[in-house]
Order: C-alpha cells, then structure tokens, then sequence
C-alpha cells in the first residue's frame, strides 16, 4: 500500500499552488495524495486526520508569523483533546512563518520554495523508504512486484570467500533498505567438491561465490536478511543435489524461486558428469517438484546459451523450449531473463529485437495458469575494466531495460565475476540502478516504434520457428512431445542442431557451427566464407536426412512462419 500524503493551505489568504505542485511531485514519487483545499480550520484538518490516518500531513501556511504560531497551537491542542497519535508534519511557507514553525518543534522539515525539484525528490524517497521499513515488506515474488509496483524488483548477486563475511554482509545490504532479492552466490562448492570439468565452464555462465553447504548455514542466513527492507533470498543451484537442496531451502533459506537451467549445468559446461538426456530428465523432474509446490522458476537457458556466443536464434528459441519445459511440467510462474550487451558487441536494437522476438513466442504461452516475468541485467562481460566506464554501461543497459517493461532489474558489479563486491559495493551499485530506473520510468522508449528493431524481431521469429520446426521433425519418431522428450533435445544438441562453437572438441557435443558478430547481431555464418548463413539454410546443411525438409505442421498454431506458409 502506498503511504499517504494529506495536504492542507491553514489559515485565510494563503497561495494553493505550492502545495499542489508538492503534492503532484509526491504522486509520481510513489505516495498517494489528498488534499482538503484552502483556509482549512484546525478543527477540520484534525477531522481529515483522524478520518484518513496520512502517514504524513503536508500544510502550507505563508502569512502572518504570529497567527502560524496560534494556528499550530490551536493544531497541537486538538490532536490531544482528540486522543490522536501525533502525526508526522511537514510545513511550507515563507522564510519568518518557517522560523516560527522550527521553534515549535512540529514540524520534521520544512520548506521555503527554494529547493530543487531534486531535493524535494530526495526528501520524498528518504520518506517512503522509512514507511516502507514500517512494516515488513512482503515476502513472495507476486505479493513483492504488488507493492513494488509500477517499479520493478531489483537483484543483485552477493558472496564473499568467508561465510562469517557473507552472513554479516547480508545483514548490511537488508539494512540499507535497497535491495528486494539478494541472489548468494553459492557455485557448485555448494555440493561438495568440484565437478571433473570445472574449468571448463569458466566464462561460460559466469557463477561464482561462496560455498554454503551446512543447512544451519542457510539459516543463518536467512536470520541476518530479516530486518531492513527483508529482501527475498534466491540462491543459485549446483545440479547433482539441487532436488534436494529445493528441499532442504524450501523450509529454511524460502528461496523466491528455484533457478533451473534446462540443458546447462551438464556435460555441456562441465557441471554434470550425467548423459545429456538424464540430466535433461532430472531437471524437467525438478520442475514438476516446482510446480507441485507452486513455486516460481527462473530459466537461465537464454542466458547461458547468449554467455557461450549462440546465434541470436537460437537465443530466442531455447527461451522458448525452457518455458515449454516448465509449463508441461506444471509450473505457473516463470521468470524469463534477458542478458543485454551479451554476447559482446551486441548492439541494443539487436538487444531488443531479441527480447521481443521470445516475448512473441512466449505469448503463445502465456493464459491464466502460465505466466512470464521479464528480467533484464546488464552482460558485464562487454563491460569496460575501468570501473567508472563500467558503470555508466551498465546504467545504460538498464535504462535500455526498463523498455521492455521488465518486473525485475538484476545489477551487476562493474568488475563482474571476477570478483566479489563488498556490501557497500553492492548497496551503492543497486543506488546507481535506482537513479537509471526512475530517470525511465514514466518515459522509456517503446521499441515496437522502431522499425529496425521490428525487422530484426521478424527475422529471428521466423528463424526461431524454423530451429523449432526441425526439432519436431527429429523427433517424429517419438511416441512423446519432442520438445519435452529429454532424448530428442539431447540428440539435437549432440547432432548439431542445437549448436555453439564452443562444444567443438568435446566428444560427447558436435561443435561445427561458426557464429559471429555482424552489425551488431549474432548469427550463424560460413566457416570458409564468413558470409551469413541463413537458418534454413544452416538446418539443411545438416547431414540429418530428417532435415531436408520442414513441416509446416512442426510449427506451434498460430505462429509467424506457420501463417505466412
């Protein structure tokens, strides 16, 4: 609920249009305003109180100094007389009246139409920050992006090499009231040891961070983050025991929601030693644990494919097939990522090309037992070393963000993954994110009114459908879904039809794609010419005799490439 501002001019004879223009100010802060009018008597201003509850009353008074010190008198007397709790006052007015209003101790600030819109601004955040901290702010994804709204949530990672550092650090971040999912960056030492193939993740998903193994750990944790603003705690997952870590959180850490990656954390980057259609399978079994329990999931499939250099559609089509995965399985709450600037050189037509190409194919989703929440976070991968640069880029990329209306902003550190951020590193990162937010919040670009980012979104539909389209026919010897049959999506990774450059040289992958980028976009290209290869082209290249031709019924209803026939 938003907290609420009374307005009032006290006294005869004072100007309105100070107040208005506040409370208007006040309005597009996040406050709800009412104001009594003009020459409002102390015995109805106390009425409004008593009738409304303000979490503030905002009068203005500009006249004779000695009549304000009768009118707050008057004010004070009938707050008593009525048994009131005082209320909060602010006052404005002219520089004599102001003199008197401090002397009566009152008022906690006032004002004498000198300041900035900005510091006005400053006072009213400072003043719904400490109403916010009133009350415990709620502690679901949904009923958090209720009260956070229209702004969206914001997320940033956080884990230091000491968990004694990690505990007190968090308490640190929820006590400066600006964070509302802290992500703890757990890695895989959360199982245990390390996987065989570690190393060869390393700038592949970019997860770092303190290992937290021990389930009275978890609840340390979760009793350090219970005072501030109570941010949600969300905590990444290592494959091998993550059902069972779901478990063991689900009564202690209450994660926001369960990240599942559909074909990563696996041979493909080194965080399985399981087949590929087993680890498939043990995800899509996660899911329907998910989704017994009702909880929300956060597919990273798009992000971890966009980390590894895929071509743009494939992007878009892997954003699909995880939230198809997730839905089949029962789930009703997805949050779908988009990791701008990633992978480097991406430009933010193609950024948003991208992001509404998979907000077209996710529509056809979406009804009243599936729905998606977007998330954009800056790619820190095509962020400058120097760290100033580096957060002007990321300010960018957010402000580029908020165009696509997202529910959740994940800020990232300047430096990256390479390193941990202390607490005020991230509490300052998450002020700087703030600032891009509000500045493009009631004014972002709407990107459907761009026509090359609606060209580039056309074209990556349709070569979305067309990867789509190949997997069904792969999979039309199936008697299941071929976009939910684990052994049908591991054959189209291992066969090339899902397919980045760097699976070339792991046996168990193919590798033989070439992708690179070309006026801002990434795309599948020749390896002897370096010219674009086209989609359909690249799908029939395949030595697949299941590929030479596509099916126009391999295509979802009401699809782009299936209307166009």
């Amino acid at each position: 609920m938003k907290p609420l501002i009374l307005g009032a001019v006290i006294g005869a004879g004072s100007n309105a249009a100070s107040l208005h223009h506040f409370l208007a100010q006040a309005q597009a802060a996040g406050c709800a305003t009412h104001s009594l009018g003009t020459a409002v008597a102390p015995s109805r201003l106390i009425d409004g109180i008593a009738h409304m509850q303000p979490s503030i009353v905002a009068l203005s008074y500009r006249n004779t100094p000695e009549i304000a010190a009768q009118l707050f008198d008057e004010i004070r007397a009938l707050i008593r007389e009525r048994g009131l709790s005082d209320p909060r006052f602010i006052l404005g007015g002219s520089p004599p009246v102001l003199k008197v209003a401090r002397a009566s101790g009152m008022f906690e600030r006032t004002f004498d139409g000198s300041e900035s819109p900005a510091e006005i601004d400053a006072y009213l955040r400072a003043f719904i920050h400490s109403e916010e901290r009133r009350t415990t702010p709620a502690q679901t994804l949904v009923a958090r992006l209720d009260q956070q709204a229209p702004y969206p949530l914001l997320r940033h990672r956080f884990g230091l090499p000491s968990l004694r550092d990690t505990i007190a650090g968090a308490r640190r971040i929820a006590e400066a009231g600006v964070l509302d999912v802290l992500s703890l960056g757990t890695d895989r030492g959360i199982r245990g040891s390390s996987p065989p193939a570690a190393a060869s993740r390393a700038g592949c998903d970019g997860a770092s961070g303190q290992p937290l193994p021990p389930v009275d750990q978890f609840q340390a944790l979760h009793a350090a983050t219970r005072t501030g603003n109570f941010p949600l705690l969300q905590c990444s997952n290592g494959t091998g025991e993550l059902l069972r870590l779901s478990r063991t959180r689900g009564g202690t850490l209450r994660d926001a929601w369960a990240a599942v990656p559909l074909c990563w954390d696996s041979i493909l980057d080194g965080g399985s030693a399981l087949p590929l259609r087993e680890s498939i399978a043990q995800k899509q079994e996660i899911l329907r644990w998910c989704a017994a329990r009702r909880v929300p999931v956060e597919l990273r499939e798009a992000r971890h494919w966009s980390l590894c250099d895929a071509h743009d559609a494939l992007v878009v089509a892997m954003t699909f097939l995880a939230a198809y995965n997730a839905k089949q399985a029962g789930v009703r709450r997805v949050i779908v990522g988009f990791m701008l600037n990633t992978p480097p050189g991406t430009t933010p037509v193609n950024d948003l090309a991208k992001a509404l190409a998979s907000r077209t194919l996710l529509g056809m989703l979406e009804d009243e037992s599936f729905t998606v929440y977007r998330e954009v976070k800056p790619g820190s991968a095509s962020c400058s070393s120097d760290p100033h640069i580096a957060r002007g880029q990321t300010s960018a990329a957010i402000a580029l963000g908020m165009s696509l209306q997202p529910h959740i902003v994940q800020v990232v550190s300047p430096g990256g993954n390479a390193r941990q951020a202390a607490p005020e590193e991230v509490i300052e990162n998450c002020r700087i994110a703030r600032g891009a937010i509000r500045s493009m919040a009631d004014g972002a670009v709407d990107p459907y009114g761009d026509d090359r980012v609606l060209e580039r979104r056309a074209e990556l539909e349709e070569e979305a459908q067309q990867i789509l389209g190949a997997l069904r026919r792969l999979g039309r010897s199936s008697t299941l879904d071929a976009w939910t049959d684990p052994v049908v999506l591991a054959k189209a990774i291992e066969w090339g039809l899902l397919d980045i450059p760097r699976f070339k040289g792991n046996p168990a992958l193919c590798g033989d794609i070439t992708t690179a980028c070309i006026d801002g976009a990434w795309r599948a290209v020749d390896a002897r010419s370096g010219e674009v290869l086209p989609e359909s082209e690249r799908i029939q290249s395949l030595v697949l005799d299941v590929f030479d031709a596509l099916d126009p019924d391999a295509f979802p209803p009401g699809s782009a490439a299936r209307d166009r026939g």
